[in-house]
């Protein structure tokens, strides 16, 4: 799941760590030399299981060790031996050129019709997918202009969303004009503190944030060249209102980030500290909007997607392989009080544990409840 939505998976070929061009998987489907596609993908074949991996969060787990192959020629499909998922190569080597920004995000537009793909200058540059290599020079369309973290429009094809300094901008990539949605270098909460702190020069979702899924809010760290370059600044934004709801000041023990974004439908500021960072900001956090109550939910951050589950309830779908998750099981009144337990929370919280209350635990999900039983001698 990727912002809620299902789609086909990307991955990048590499080889001596140089990024050497696109893959994209043509479903999970398990791959099949005969027949073709016919409309509703490829069948599986007679018989087919998924291959079950056990353990998955174990750091040892067995890996599959894939075999060396020649390099793929361009659109022509291959399978992967390892999930027996059918790739296709769609770039042509170029350096970095030909390949998207972060694996988490969707690369193509909602009509599959573009892709935006990273260039060797730090720029961007969309092309068709009409024929392959996507990034011949048939295909192009545009670069884009100071534009960071780029975000296709979830409806029209033709828009892109992005960063530009303090500005967050859409640009229309077939006209070339560009929208500027908000310019925060003239808000009045957030000018005073650009005035005050002259190096400050941009806002930034780190590369791996993104707003909420309908682009109502947003949240972004103030960073400056002072103090290495490090975050001083996290606030949230709602596009509705036009109004900066919290902001917060990143001390400089809290200032090892990773990134920052927004829960799936935006009820939650996520800040992806790392486990050596210190104060509100140790580890993966969750704030509410005014920036006024935080709660490490992870010992540190690691690679996550935001969505929803079948509920509809927000997820942030994450557990380093390292991490254990611990239950604490109890009634109520005494494995959730403080003066009970001892302070059982806050020591676990200062061990590094990651710990949830079993009422969390989705009971209506478990099929057969007698795997969940204890047996005392």
């Amino acid at each position: 799941m990727m912002g809620g939505k299902t789609k086909n998976w990307r991955w990048l070929l590499e080889a001596g760590g140089m990024i050497l061009a696109l893959l994209v998987a043509d479903g999970c489907r398990r791959f099949q030399d005969e027949p073709e596609p016919n409309g509703h993908g490829y069948d599986y074949p007679a018989g087919f299981t998924f291959i079950e991996v056990p353990r998955p969060l174990e750091a040892d787990n067995p890996r599959c060790i894939e075999p060396v192959l020649p390099f793929p020629g361009i659109g022509i499909p291959f399978r992967d031996s390892c999930g027996s998922t059918r790739l296709r190569r769609v770039t042509e080597v170029d350096g970095i050129q030909g390949r998207h920004e972060y694996s988490r995000f969707d690369p193509f537009n909602c009509s599959k019709t573009l892709i935006v793909l990273l260039r060797n200058s730090g720029d961007y540059a969309v092309y068709k997918t009409s024929a392959f290599p996507y990034n011949q020079s048939a295909n192009f369309v545009c670069q884009t202009r100071a534009l960071e973290d780029p975000r296709w429009d979830n409806e029209n094809p033709d828009l892109l969303w992005g960063i530009s300094e303090f500005k967050i901008v859409r640009d229309h990539v077939i006209s070339g004009e560009r929208t500027v949605i908000k310019n925060f270098a003239v808000d009045p909460l957030i000018a005073p503190i650009l005035a005050n702190e002259p190096d400050l020069y941009t806002i930034t979702m780190r590369q791996e944030g993104e707003a909420s899924a309908d682009r109502r809010y947003w949240a972004f760290i103030l960073q400056g060249t002072a103090e290495d370059y490090r975050p001083r600044y996290l606030f949230c934004w709602d596009r509705t209102s036009d109004k900066v709801l919290g902001i917060y000041s990143i001390k400089h023990e809290e200032s090892i980030i990773d990134w920052v974004g927004m829960s799936f439908n935006g009820n939650w500021v996520l800040i992806g500290g790392l486990s050596e960072n210190g104060g509100k900001l140790k580890g993966m956090t969750i704030a509410n909007r005014d920036l006024t109550r935080f709660q490490r939910i992870d010992y540190t951050t690691a690679h996550a997607d935001t969505g929803l589950d079948t509920r509809g309830r927000e997820i942030l779908d994450t557990l380093p392989p390292q991490a254990r998750l611990m239950i604490l099981v109890g009634r109520p009144y005494n494995a959730f009080d403080p003066g009970m337990n001892l302070n059982l929370h806050r020591k676990l919280k200062q061990l590094g544990v990651l710990a949830m209350p079993m009422d969390f635990l989705p009971m209506d999900e478990v099929e057969d409840l007698e795997e969940l039983v204890a047996v005392v001698p």
